[in-house]
Order: structure tokens, then sequence, then C-alpha cells
């Protein structure tokens, strides 16, 4: 992999849940929070921490909806990368990591200390610790990350398993 990563092609996403039938993302919080790097700069983005992951990914258009009467509900997103499928998806946050690390590239280890020292849940983090685990670091530290994020990562199973089965069609006699 690379060794270092260009800040201005690392984006903050929020997990969500998108339906293909009805074309759009379900309002819930996020679900948890994910690392994607534009390898090439060409606009596909991918979870730097779990590659083979293809969850369709979307960027926030920087207006947002407005009815006639002046209320704000929230803002409209552009489909980036990736095949959409119904099931998790990707929408960028307008995170600027040149500023967090105030530097134009970082280190693969810089971006998982990030994560593993993140108050947001990240659904990747428990891989990273078990990693640093396997490596003989920080054993108590990373035992407890893991413990931490079982009960949130089991929540985001279950919702996800939730919606699945809404969406599976059942076979009639």
């Amino acid at each position: 992999m690379m060794e270092k990563i260009k800040t201005n092609r690392i984006k903050l996403a929020d997990l969500r849940f998108f339906d293909a039938e009805h074309n759009g993302i379900e309002l819930s919080d996020s679900l948890s929070k994910g690392i994607l790097v534009d390898v090439d700069g060409n606009g596909n983005y991918s979870n730097l921490f779990c590659l083979g992951e293809a969850y369709p990914v979307f960027k926030r258009a920087p207006i947002s909806n407005v009815t006639s009467g002046g209320l704000s509900y929230g803002t409209k997103v552009y489909h980036v990368s990736n095949e959409l499928v119904t099931g998790p998806c990707w929408v960028l946050t307008s995170c600027d990591f040149a500023k967090v690390f105030k530097n134009s590239e970082v280190s693969l280890e810089t971006l998982e200390n990030y994560v593993l020292a993140a108050e947001e849940f990240f659904k990747d983090r428990i891989s990273i610790a078990e990693k640093r685990i396997s490596n003989g670091k920080n054993i108590a530290k990373m035992s407890g990350i893991i413990k931490k994020d079982e009960e949130a990562r089991n929540l985001m199973n279950d919702f996800f398993g939730e919606r699945e089965k809404a969406v599976q069609k059942v076979k009639e006699d």
C-alpha cells in the first residue's frame, strides 16, 4: 500500500442506508464513520481500511433543500462512485483532513491512530485494533477499544439486517 496519502484525497464519510428502488438515502443518524480515499484522483472513493468494499458513495450539494415555507430539510446528494445498490452507502462529509493534520500528506499509521482515538464509532476500528494486538502493540488498550465498539457494531448490523429482511421478495405458493 502507499506510504503517504495526500490529505486532499482523504474524506471522512457517514455510513447510511441507500434504497435503490426509491433512489434515496434513509434519514437517520450516521451508523458509522469511515475514511475514504480517492487513490487516483478521479473521484472514485474506496474505504481505506476495507478496500474490497464497494458501497455506493455520495457527495452533498453545497446548498440545502428548503420548502416553500422556508423550512430546511437537508441537502441534495450526488452519486460519485461505485454501483447503486440497496444497502449500506457512504455520504462524504466536509471534513478537511489537510486542516486536521496540518499537512499535505499523512501515513496510514497516522490515519489508523486518528480512527483509534476518535469519539465517533468507526466500523473498521475493530480490525485496526485486532491488527495492533496481533503485532503485540497496546494489547490492553486495543482490547478495550474492541469491547467498546462491539455493541455499536451489533447495533449497526441489526439496523442493516432489519432492512435486508424488509426488501426481500417472498415467493407465494
